[in-house]
């Protein structure tokens, strides 16, 4: 258990620590690549060695990343963190231009990039530091832990979100943040033997639940290198490494247990979310998935991806919702009017969050931050925060939260936090487009953006693009 009031753990530290406790248990595995926790600790120890030595970092300097699946994003985070500094994971998915933004908005100083992805970074807004050839040469680095000094309160990381001018926002999570969501919390048993499949890429924070779930309490990681997923290399992946702790996006719950549920038999916590759960989809899974233990996980990025969680029960008739449940540990929840007082049980407003989980706030925007993290009016500690989320809830007569819409246009799909803004503002910049507007529809089991847009042909017709 993480003391609520010790903030002097990191989880580099916290890591090392399970080094010593289980030096030959199995951390990671990719493929046919097996690192046990000692293998995984010098390997990144020998990384932050040549990190400090032959770059300018310093305390809390911006490191990024960009690599396809394999186990040097492990290593690289950890390297990044032991060498004292904050890890900027970076998708080569991602357009160009938001690429380029990310580097020169997080000031990062290097990134770490794999040979045949560097023509994605703009060499002008980071150096780059070749990860190929950077693994050759760790044997001239120390295996012994770097020595620095830092805390819970510095940044760990910086994950981009989607934004409702079109540029992305920079979520800052220091490392008190990680450790109060996967040490010492009661939404799954920690202490069990679980072993987590990091299916979400690391630019999405249900990775932080994945990765440092498992590393932290001295777990097996199993990566997954699919992407899209593949059903039947998921179930045989499952089964092969006994994995029983799985996180799914609401969307990618529903494909499998429409399509695919028996890859999930043999998991015995699974948790979901990302958007609204559909009622018909768990209906389905609790028949078909008896033994499996269903957890609903909700919150934003800038609340360390876990804010409220709720074990599902078994449901016996059809109900409107599904609940995101109860706050976790070191997590205060409170829905209010727009005059901050509290809504009676059963009454709509909009959901704040405030803990040792909220962000530090966003990278370089202080109006924005200030306007989205208030003082806590409940709080005699003035210098306690609360997140104002946009999410509209209400509570049920058990206390827990029922979500019930947004008060602005931003969504979830897939799991992603998409704000309409964000798309117009694309679309808009193609030269044949001269207006766009951007809906949503819903499907059985997934949630679709349509884009209506007017071009510059004479013929004025609207045309649609799903």
């Amino acid at each position: 258990m993480i003391n609520e009031n010790t903030n002097q753990v990191t989880l580099n530290k916290l890591f090392e620590a399970q080094v010593e406790k289980s030096p030959n248990k199995i951390a990671i595995k990719f493929g046919e690549q097996i690192l046990t926790y000692t293998e995984l600790n010098n390997l990144s120890n020998q990384l932050a060695q040549q990190l400090i030595a032959k770059y300018d970092l310093s305390s809390g300097s911006v490191v990024a990343i960009m690599a396809d699946p394999s186990e040097w994003i492990i290593i690289s985070m950890l390297a990044i963190l032991k060498a004292g500094c904050t890890y900027l994971p970076l998708s080569s998915q991602f357009p160009k231009e938001r690429i380029t933004h990310m580097l020169k908005d997080g000031d990062a100083a290097i990134t770490l990039c794999q040979s045949h992805l560097q023509d994605k970074i703009d060499s002008t807004k980071s150096q780059i530091v070749n990860l190929d050839k950077i693994q050759k040469t760790l044997d001239y680095y120390s295996k012994n832990n770097p020595t620095i000094s830092d805390t819970g309160s510095e940044l760990a990381y910086i994950m981009y979100t989607s934004g409702t001018t079109g540029i992305p926002n920079g979520v800052e999570i220091t490392h008190s943040g990680i450790l109060r969501l996967v040490c010492g919390a009661n939404y799954i048993p920690f202490d069990e033997d679980l072993t987590f499949l990091q299916l979400s890429a690391f630019t999405f924070d249900a990775s932080t639940f994945e990765i440092w779930g498992a590393l932290l309490n001295g777990h097996k990681l199993i990566l997954a290198d699919e992407r899209p997923i593949d059903f039947h290399k998921l179930d045989s992946l499952i089964k092969n490494e006994n994995v029983n702790c799985v996180w799914l996006t609401a969307a990618l719950f529903n494909a499998l247990i429409e399509e695919y549920h028996q890859a999930l038999s043999t998991i015995k916590y699974l948790l979901t979310g990302g958007e609204a759960l559909s009622v018909k989809h768990i209906l389905k899974a609790q028949k078909l998935l008896p033994k499996t233990i269903l957890i609903n996980g909700y919150g934003p990025t800038e609340t360390t991806t876990f804010a409220t969680t709720y074990q599902i029960p078994t449901l016996t008739s059809e109900i409107d919702s599904i609940p995101i449940g109860k706050p976790i540990q070191q997590t205060q929840t409170y829905i209010l009017n727009v005059d901050l007082s509290t809504t009676p049980t059963g009454e709509t407003g909009e959901l704040y969050i405030g803990g040792s989980g909220l962000a530090r706030g966003y990278r370089n925007q202080p109006a924005l931050t200030n306007e989205r993290f208030i003082q806590n009016p409940f709080s005699e500690n003035k210098n306690d925060r609360l997140y104002k989320t946009g999410d509209l809830c209400r509570l049920d007569p058990e206390g827990n939260i029922i979500y019930t819409g947004r008060i602005d246009h931003q969504l979830k799909i897939r799991g992603f936090r998409v704000e309409i803004g964000e798309i117009e503002h694309a679309i808009n910049k193609y030269p044949d487009v001269n207006q766009c507007v951007v809906v949503t529809r819903k499907t059985d089991s997934n949630t679709e953006l349509i884009a209506y847009f007017t071009g510059m042909a004479k013929s004025g017709l609207e045309n649609e693009i799903v």
